[in-house]
């Protein structure tokens, strides 16, 4: 059976609604949420307004229950109970920014409880051993030797994705179950 490691914000917790209402509400602002090319940094499009009332749009990030209202990803929860009863052990793996650690933990419990087996909190992603690495940001994939699944996204990227090692990009979480199972049919994983 594989270790999987999972990435939490936009990979399996859809918090960018939730940070652009909140950068909506700290700027007095109301500004559509953007469809196309969306810059991963979403206080980006308020630097003006952000700069104006002194406030970080990252500030966000750092607020104790800043998860507590956040939703999943669609199919993310279905997926993931079927990796893990598959027999794989699923690590989730996320940076933390200030003090949301145990509202980003418990979101995490609440939706994905008895099939989570870990949760490690670093930016350094490359450094947690595991067999495939899920995952939206180019950024990240290209650090690690391992099986890498880009979860796509509809927000920018730094840097080109590195197809090797084995890399698959997918955009609808009911696949993911079928390729690792496949996968592991091969030999791959």
């Amino acid at each position: 059976m594989a270790v999987i490691a999972i990435d939490v914000d936009l990979t399996v917790c859809a918090i960018d609604k939730l940070w652009w209402e909140w950068l909506c509400n700290v700027t007095n602002t109301l500004k559509p949420f953007p469809t196309e090319d969306v810059e991963y940094d979403l206080s980006n499009y308020f630097r003006k307004e952000l700069g104006l009332n002194a406030r970080d749009g990252l500030d966000f990030f750092r607020q104790e229950g800043v998860y507590d209202f956040a939703e999943p990803v669609t199919g993310c929860v279905e997926a993931i109970k079927e990796l893990s009863e598959a027999g794989n052990t699923i690590i989730f793996v996320s940076a933390i920014k200030g003090n949301h650690h145990k509202s980003k933990y418990f979101f995490l419990n609440r939706h994905f409880g008895e099939h989570m087996d870990a949760f490690i909190a670093t930016k350094e992603k490359n450094y947690v051993k595991c067999d495939v690495l899920i995952d939206d940001r180019n950024m990240f994939l290209n650090k690690v030797d391992c099986l890498k699944i880009k979860y796509v996204t509809k927000y920018t990227q730094c840097e080109e994705l590195n197809p090797e090692p084995l890399t698959h990009v997918i955009d609808d979480w009911s696949k993911i179950p079928n390729l690792i199972s496949s996968l592991r049919r091969w030999s791959i994983i």
